[in-house]
């Protein structure tokens, strides 16, 4: 420690902050720097050692990022929507300005696959806005509610890149309904993503929307169905949530999808169902539907009243609806995903035109009170076969059953399947799902799925055909049970259309050609539909012509397909050129099994939410055209939060 007067501690050449002297230095001092010189070169020798190590770790770690990429897994950018709904590709959110309901429409179809940049459609010129920026025609302009089929405008909605996934690389034994990653065949260089459906060795058929599967052409037909019960509850795509409904579309006089009806055949029935005001009380503001302790079975029934254009017109300029605009349609294999027109192009849009009898119901039931032998029935219909669920909510008994009706129109009876005891038991709340999908009855109650004392699959008619139930051909009935329902949503499974791709003829989609805008509009007649659909049901293909796509595989090739059917570039449409991929010899429709990447895992970043300015956020950057101009068009937005519910496992 200094002390006053003592200037052999003071630093030379400055004044000491202790004693306030001034040192003047001698011939043995050193100066400040020599007194500080070693440890300034131990510290620069010791950042510069730090410097390494940093710089080592970072070698290190991209070299093991690199291994763990070559080896192990994998993150890939899904492109695409032909795996929607399973994964997005490039897309737009929308929440309908009617009913309100929140989805997704791709938007791939607005860039460039190679570039990522805005497509300029040929026969269209682009022009300068008065702002100085290119204007493209490629961008989404409209799409139309999967919900109440109303058109939005979505030119200026927020637009997202696809989904970011992990792939295990090290995945050897891929199993049938894997989502898989492979080398596009033609293009090896180019990865692909799709669903793994046909195994080496096998035959594939796709009719009807169903897959099929045999090993020899002995053999009979075999439905392939998921046999993981949830991986199917997940690939359910929606066709009707009734907690959303249009306003404008209801003070218009549209009817209420959900009603009650009874039996009574007469003019203006549908499939010979009424209207039965005593039946079950709605409650529009509730969404619910109550009923009261009967003696008799009072029906809850859905008709498939969708508004059209033409209805959406009519309503949108005050004008009074005509009745011939009020009719009930097949449910078809429409997917808001799809449901898009472009500016310039005028794009359509694909709004469903083949018929899907896979049906799930979803509802939260409280009974009140239920007799000894109270009876609470969930019925779905598919053709000529009608299917029940039957549960006694006094004791929880459940029973399946099948009505067939192929060979006698008028047959009631009931063809019991199976039983199981549930937890449906006594007064309470209980959510309920009844699912007819690949020829299987399945039912959860409260989410748990119900385990039957036989095998609840069966055998559906080779000859199905709609009929008019299939305009309505959802209900719930309910006796000796009081009652409210609520939360009534309508699924439906993924529908294969038996596409192909004729040698000389290209694309050929299930109607051997036929117009499937014309089989659309054919959806409020069974009858009509039916007759248009089974005279051009024919598939001319490298297989022959038939009412099905078929796909034999050799050794070691597999079949995938996209779960977004209607616009999936998969083994149905690969090129018809034939190829050698690593000198390896294979079937113009097939992968080979050293063209799989592997199989993916999981969803890590699905896509940023845009926060502030009204939920759009504020662009941090723009799109360029494929000529490199800069267009008004945001493509990245800030501020956002991660999606976590949308970060899950890929099944």
């Amino acid at each position: 420690m200094a002390v006053a007067g003592d200037t052999s501690a003071c630093r030379i050449g400055r004044e000491c902050g202790l004693c306030g002297n001034i040192r003047t230095p001698t011939p043995n001092d050193k100066t400040e720097d020599q007194m500080f010189g070693k440890k300034k070169k131990r510290k620069r020798k010791k950042d510069q050692e730090g410097m390494r190590e940093t710089v080592d770790a970072i070698v290190v770690a991209f070299i093991l990022a690199f291994l763990f990429r070559s080896f192990e897994a994998e993150a890939f950018v899904i492109p695409t929507g032909s795996m929607a709904p399973t994964l997005y590709g490039r897309h737009k959110d929308v929440t309908c300005p009617e009913c309100g309901l929140f989805f997704a429409v791709g938007a791939s179809e607005e860039v460039d696959p190679n570039l990522h940049q805005p497509v300029q459609i040929p026969g269209f010129l682009e022009r300068i806005t008065s702002s100085g920026y290119l204007k493209t025609n490629s961008r989404l302009q409209t799409t139309r509610c999967p919900n109440c089929r109303f058109e939005s405008d979505i030119l200026h909605t927020p637009v997202f890149k696809g989904d970011r996934i992990l792939v295990n690389k090290q995945h050897t034994d891929p199993k049938r309904f894997e989502v898989t990653v492979f080398k596009y065949p033609e293009e090896p260089q180019v990865n692909y993503i799709k669903r793994l459906i046909g195994l080496p060795g096998e035959t594939i058929k796709i009719e009807g929307g169903d897959l099929h599967s045999r090993t020899n052409d002995m053999d009979e037909w075999q439905i392939l169905r998921k046999e993981d019960p949830e991986k199917q509850r997940r690939l359910q795509m929606m066709v009707h949530d009734d907690n959303y409904v249009a306003p404008r579309l209801q003070e218009a006089g549209w009817p209420a999808r959900w009603a009650g009806m009874k039996r009574q055949e007469s003019t203006g029935s549908i499939g010979g169902w009424i209207d039965d005001a005593a039946g079950w009380i709605s409650d529009m503001n509730a969404r619910s539907y109550t009923v009261k302790s009967s003696d008799e079975s009072l029906w809850l029934r859905y008709r498939h009243f969708v508004a059209t254009e033409e209805v959406w017109r009519e309503v949108l300029e005050r004008r009074a609806l005509e009745a011939s605009m009020i009719r009930p349609r097949l449910i078809s294999d429409f997917c808001g995903y799809n449901a898009y027109t472009t500016v310039g192009s005028g794009h359509p849009g694909d709004y469903g035109a083949y018929w899907v009898n896979d049906l799930t119901l979803n509802a939260t039931v409280r009974i009140d009170s239920a007799a000894d032998d109270a009876d609470l029935t969930i019925e779905l219909c598919s053709g000529f076969q009608w299917f029940r669920c039957h549960i006694n909510p006094s004791n929880g008994l459940a029973t399946v059953s099948v009505i067939n009706r192929l060979t006698d129109p008028g047959n009631t009876a009931e063809e019991i399947i199976a039983k199981a005891n549930t937890t449906m038991q006594g007064a309470g709340s209980y959510t309920v799902s009844f699912a007819n999908v690949d020829d299987r009855l399945l039912l959860w109650i409260n989410n748990k799925l119900v385990s039957f004392d036989a095998n609840t699959s069966y055998r559906a008619d080779t000859e199905n055909a709609p009929q008019q139930r299939d305009l309505i051909p959802i209900a719930i009935g309910a006796k000796g049970v009081s009652a409210t329902v609520s939360g009534l949503t309508i699924q439906r499974d993924i529908y294969y259309r038996a596409e192909t791709r004729d040698p000389n003829l290209g694309a050929i989609n299930e109607l051997g050609g036929g117009s499937e805008r014309e089989l659309g509009d054919r959806l409020d007649s069974p009858e009509s539909w039916y007759q248009y659909y089974s005279d051009r049901r024919v598939v001319r293909s490298e297989n022959g012509i038939g009412s099905a796509s078929i796909f034999k595989l050799g050794d070691d090739e597999f079949l995938v397909l996209g779960d977004n059917s209607p616009r999936s570039k998969d083994s149905r449409l690969f090129e018809s050129n034939h190829r050698s991929h690593r000198a390896l010899e294979f079937q113009r429709y097939a992968v080979p099994r050293n063209a799989l990447i592997g199989k993916a895992f999981f969803t890590y970043w699905p896509h940023a939410t845009p926060f502030m300015n009204d939920g759009k956020g504020y662009p941090l950057t723009y799109h360029s055209t494929i000529r490199g101009e800069r267009t008004k068009y945001p493509n990245i937005r800030v501020p956002f939060y991660p999606q976590i519910g949308r970060m899950r496992r890929i099944r």
